[in-house]
């Protein structure tokens, strides 16, 4: 009679891609806190033969995790990975194939029909919601399912890391643009949130997924932009902020914003930009370079007094410092000087 086949070793082998490696490494240590014996195959071992090692662990355990990305599904190697539990288990009795994707991808193939976990847009708590929902239909128990979770060692959850989240609303859809393209060419990672007005509600063109964190969120503020709408969203960032201390706030406030009672109800904010320069804020922001003096462009000297007074004017209309009448009044002597300003009458 052939010997009996030996215990598995390992609970779990993590196939994957030298690129998802963060999503590995989370998961092994999150498989540990829950008590089961998880081995993923280190590719940079000096002299190691990847291959031989990832035959021996194959024998060794009891399922195969693979990491569904789109190099993942493109590599021969990971290939010949899960197919090795796929003729063992055609047709999924014994659940030895347990994919999850974590990469915008869509399966085909032989794992098509394999039901896989769905971590894609996903935040840390939601993710670990959805593995622990997972792990409790397998029949399987951990082996020490009283282990503490080892926080020393807790690798970061694989967020999808952009330079910059861009809030606005519509109306300033064509400057976002602009300063948009000029990040993205520098180069830097961009992500446009764009808000409409639902009804009454403001409401996001489409919705900012979960597994986004942005190293500066920036919220950009025009003459059209709802005052209310634009207090939460700083308000919102601020919070933000505090979870993530490495997180940058930069509001932008173009010409006619209410800058000063934005400025008024955010003292701790120390960055503010506007149109002239918030370029060169937002490259010094994720940098950590100082901005030189060429990156503001001149004022213009030749800029109208009554001008700057009409600019006053409406910060402190913002303000509610001023009466209909005084606004109107003044606008109108404001118009006029700027008329003979420009004009000579």
């Amino acid at each position: 009679m052939p010997e009996p086949s030996p215990p598995p070793v390992h609970d779990f082998f993590i196939s994957h891609v030298a690129g998802d490696k963060e999503w590995a490494d989370w998961l092994v240590w999150l498989l540990e806190s829950k008590g089961y014996r998880p081995v993923c195959v280190r590719d940079d071992l000096w002299g190691a033969n990847n291959v031989a090692l990832v035959d021996q662990t194959l024998r060794q355990v009891s399922r195969v995790i693979p990491l569904l990305s789109p190099a993942f599904l493109s590599s021969p190697l990971t290939s010949s990975q899960w197919t090795a539990k796929f003729t063992q288990d055609p047709i999924g009795a014994k659940r030895e194939l347990l994919p999850i994707r974590v990469g915008s991808v869509e399966v085909t193939g032989l794992l098509e029909p394999v039901a896989y976990v769905d971590l894609v847009d996903l935040d840390e708590s939601g993710a670990i919601r959805k593995l622990e929902d997972a792990l409790a239909s397998l029949p399987i128990q951990p082996a020490n399912p009283q282990k503490p979770a080892d926080v020393a060692r807790r690798p970061d959850f694989p967020y999808r890391r952009v330079d910059f989240l861009i809030e606005y609303w519509f109306t300033e859809s064509a400057r976002v643009t602009d300063l948009q393209a000029r990040l993205e060419s520098s180069p830097h990672t961009v992500l446009a949130d764009p808000w409409l007005l639902d009804g009454v509600t403001p409401s996001r063109k489409s919705p900012v997924p979960a597994s986004v964190r942005p190293k500066c969120r920036v919220v950009c503020v025009g003459s059209d932009t709802p005052f209310r709408w634009a207090r939460s969203e700083i308000q919102d960032a601020l919070k933000g902020q505090q979870n993530d201390t490495s997180l940058r706030v930069v509001p932008i406030l173009f010409p006619g914003s209410p800058d000063t009672k934005l400025r008024a109800a955010f003292d701790e904010i120390q960055i503010w930009a506007d149109a002239s320069h918030a370029f060169a804020i937002l490259k010094s922001a994720i940098t950590g370079e100082p901005i030189g003096a060429q990156e503001f462009p001149p004022s213009d000297p030749q800029k109208p007094k009554a001008e700057l007074f009409l600019e006053a004017l409406k910060r402190l209309d913002n303000l509610g410092l001023v009466t209909p009448v005084v606004l109107q009044e003044g606008q109108r002597q404001g118009i006029a000087d700027l008329r003979n300003e420009i004009y000579g009458r």
